[in-house]
């Protein structure tokens, strides 16, 4: 009998270990998947941490910078006080709220430059001449908030200089398809390096890491600078119209 039984043992004892065996490897794959999902999940986290601490940094001292000029303006009871005051509350608004948001309208984004460069323009006054040129409908188009504001921001950081008794800014935006090419152009200075490297500083750093982030493969942007003139150009993919970051 037990040359009979020898089998059968033999048989159960691989039919247990094929249970075991598929069991633990079903096991060590849900791990598995798990743990990725974690990694994912941490690396998405830390993705969004990033790009909140990316979008937070708008120089305090333009805030401050404004506000004085704004009390100038009230104490000399000058009418476009109420203007300006609109426009700063905006543009802590857009800071505030919207700047959470993944993506929005470029019209809604393209507002919020025009306020930042109301503001600007109080310390200049006729020495600074602005042209926004939009030449197609921007209509559902999205991107991401906050995008353009650092290319805007270092035409006046490193831009003008007090040497220039004329210094201007263009802004040219066009959509073909799926695509918008923004072109920021300004004037320099004789004295500034005309290879451009002295102006790559945190503000355009600011944008090609958010663009890695965000936009991946989906983006082209590059800085020239030619004779007088210094370009910004970016070539970015419209965004889903949908709200993925932390609100505050």
């Amino acid at each position: 009998m037990a040359y009979l039984f020898l089998p059968k043992l033999i048989i159960e004892g691989v039919n247990i270990y094929l249970i075991v065996g598929l069991y633990s490897m079903f096991y060590f794959i849900k791990a598995w998947y798990e743990e990725q999902r974690l990694a994912h999940a941490l690396k998405q986290e830390k993705a969004e941490a990033e790009l909140h601490l990316l979008k937070s940094q708008i120089h305090p001292h333009f805030i401050f910078n404004t506000l004085n000029n704004i009390y100038s303006y009230a104490v000399q009871k000058n009418n476009k006080t109420p203007d300006l005051i609109h426009r700063l509350s905006s543009f802590l608004s857009y800071n505030i709220y919207e700047s959470n948001s993944y993506s929005i309208p470029l019209t809604k984004e393209l507002e919020y430059i025009k306020s930042y460069i109301e503001l600007e323009q109080i310390r200049y006054g006729d020495r600074l001449d602005i042209s926004v040129n939009v030449y197609n409908s921007l209509s559902g188009f999205y991107i991401s908030p906050l995008l353009l504001l650092p290319m805007v921001e270092n035409c006046f950081k490193h831009g003008f200089k007090s040497t220039l008794d004329k210094c201007w800014i263009r802004l040219d935006i066009s959509v073909q398809q799926d695509w918008v090419m923004i072109k920021v152009e300004n004037s320099i200075g004789s004295e500034s390096n005309c290879n451009g490297q002295n102006r790559n500083g945190i503000g355009l750093e600011n944008i090609k890491r958010r663009l890695e982030i965000i936009y991946r493969e989906n983006y082209e942007f590059r800085t020239l600078s030619q004779g007088v003139s210094f370009f910004c150009i970016l070539k970015i993919k419209n965004l889903s119209p949908k709200v993925l970051l932390t609100t505050v």
